[in-house]
């Protein structure tokens, strides 16, 4: 605590610079909330065409993931999660057209606050969406599908982590879905434009941030509240305590704070020790540190996959441990994020893995799971 409170929080200069959303951004950001409150299926048993409660979306999901046939009534229901998804898209691809996009702007307005399962939603119908056009063969479609909702994960390095959770949610997902359809894509040249766009965007997706989580929690809640037009003081090098109070005089004051900078204003936060707004404010987000390095392991692998998928189509021979089939897509040799070192290769199946968190080679035997604890024994990879 007093480590926290005491030391000084040494970040970027230019993460004092907090711009308005433009009205472009915030014009898009309108159009995915409507396009998210349209496009609402109802569920089973409320529509005349689909009545069996069993005919649940994710099902349906997992039937186009494992490429088997779809029934009568779940090809009408992946037909209407394709619908509200073809609509879902148009917003979300003109969201992520706006150069200065970032996934906090989700969560900085009021329409949007708490709608993160609204959003985890409408991803889902993109997922859905792109395996049924992968289904029906047009694979440059499935893939800008699925490319769109890995761009919506770019993000400022000072996002809350609310913010960097669901980028990590959104870029976790895909990339497996980008991988699973590259298996089956009989197109090089469509997959080398995939693994183009994905080295990109890598990084504005990995950031490398969160090494201190909960102090990348303190400055990106002042962030927000600077973006509000409230005079945070977002100066490096103070204490930690000097940013936590300026959160809870913002929280405290709202928009009676005026033009007066937060650290002049004087409240009764004043007359409380800086001991227990820590009490008051922490929250254990290390679990973020794990999924950040979690989220970069699995796409680096999956860029991977790609490169040995398309030395495969183009060669007839499957890529190997050795010097990527692409060269000029990987300057620099993919290191594992938990060890430093490169990734470990299973020869079984002819893909690479990670260690995991716990650092331990289980020969890509046991599959990592976040869900049975953060640093939980396991390897990551492809399935």
């Amino acid at each position: 605590m007093r480590t926290f409170l005491d030391q000084p929080l040494t970040f970027p200069e230019d993460w004092q610079v907090v711009p308005p959303f433009s009205e472009e951004l915030l014009h898009a950001l309108d159009q995915l909330h409507h396009a998210l409150e349209s496009c609402r299926i109802p569920p089973p048993g409320d529509n005349g065409d689909i009545s069996s409660e069993d005919l649940k979306e994710s099902q349906v999901f997992q039937v186009l993931r494992t490429g088997q046939r779809l029934g009568a009534e779940e090809e009408a229901l992946a037909r209407q999660i394709s619908a509200s998804a073809e609509i879902f898209l148009s917003a979300a691809s003109s969201l992520a057209a706006v150069s200065h996009y970032e996934a906090e702007a989700l969560f900085s307005l009021s329409a949007f606050h708490q709608e993160i399962g609204d959003l985890q939603v409408g991803a889902m119908w993109l997922h859905t969406r792109a395996f049924l056009q992968a289904a029906e063969e047009d694979w440059l479609g499935a893939f800008d599908t699925l490319l769109t909702t890995l761009k919506m994960a770019r993000r400022h390095p000072a996002s809350r982590i609310t913010t960097h959770l669901f980028a990590h949610w959104l870029d976790l997902s895909t990339t497996l879905y980008i991988a699973s359809l590259a298996d089956r894509c009989p197109d090089s040249t469509v997959l080398r434009n995939v693994l183009r766009q994905m080295n990109e965007l890598d990084p504005s997706i990995h950031l490398d941030c969160l090494r201190d989580p909960f102090a990348v929690e303190s400055i990106g809640m002042l962030r927000a509240y600077a973006r509000q037009g409230l005079g945070v003081d977002l100066t490096p090098g103070k204490g930690g305590g000097y940013y936590l109070r300026q959160y809870y005089k913002a929280a405290e004051l709202g928009e009676d704070a005026g033009d007066v900078p937060l650290p002049d204003q004087v409240t009764k936060v004043d007359f409380f020790p800086d001991e227990w707004f820590y009490d008051l404010a922490y929250l254990d987000v290390s679990v973020a540190t794990v999924r950040e390095r979690y989220a970069k392991a699995q796409y680096d692998i999956a860029r991977l996959f790609l490169d040995s998928r398309i030395a495969e189509l183009e060669s007839g021979v499957p890529g190997t441990e050795k010097a990527p089939f692409v060269p000029e897509f990987f300057p620099d040799p993919l290191v594992d994020p938990f060890t430093g070192e490169a990734f470990l290769w299973d020869q079984s199946t002819g893909s690479f893995y990670s260690p995991g968190p716990d650092k331990t080679d289980d020969r890509n035997l046991i599959r990592y799971s976040p869900s049975n604890g953060a640093s939980s024994a396991g390897d990551i990879s492809l399935p």
